[in-house]
């Protein structure tokens, strides 16, 4: 199901993008929150708040028709653009600006794992492209682990540069 089929009110760009907000504050709750934070109410509450954008728990529901909907279209948005970041060339800069711009998107590749583990076409063909463009699984889990504390604050940028440029990271193949 893509964000599209999900809309059910409405036409036009207004509608795609309010779609849009909706999807990305539910990236932020769940990034913040984790799964049982993944509420409409949260959703809301980190949704838009210039005039005319404001969300409401009744639009969420009009939209969606609930969490398990936006949960659904998230995770359909966040494979599209994982598949068109890895289709042309991947490496450690360009994947670790992705995590600090997209962090949920990010860990959705990184860790395989989804909000409430819904399920996710074609992430497993995400990750798995990850992983060669990166320098092969110990590349990848390498490379995300220096993303994960740089995420979290365990490593400051200077250091996480310093990790990422003195290591063995390769690319092993271009896209």
């Amino acid at each position: 199901m893509t964000t599209t089929e999900v809309v059910r009110v409405g036409s036009g760009p207004s509608t795609k993008d309010r779609a849009q907000a909706m999807l990305d504050a539910a990236e932020v709750v769940w990034w913040q929150w984790g799964d049982l934070g993944l509420t409409v109410r949260r959703v809301v509450a980190a949704g838009p708040k210039a005039s005319g954008q404001v969300l409401t728990t009744q639009t969420v529901y009009t939209y969606f028709g609930g969490v398990d909907a936006v949960i659904t279209a998230m995770t359909d948005r966040a494979v599209t653009a994982l598949l068109e970041l890895t289709e042309d060339r991947l490496d450690p800069t360009l994947w670790r600006t992705y995590a600090r711009k997209r962090p949920a998107r990010w860990h959705m590749a990184a860790t395989g794992r989804t909000p409430k583990d819904a399920p996710a076409a074609g992430l497993a063909s995400v990750i798995e492209r990850c992983r060669d463009a990166l320098g092969g699984p110990a590349g990848f889990a390498v490379l995300n682990g220096v993303i994960s504390a740089e995420l979290h604050g365990q490593l400051s940028t200077d250091e996480a540069n310093t990790i990422i440029s003195s290591s063995s990271l390769t690319v092993s193949r271009a896209f």
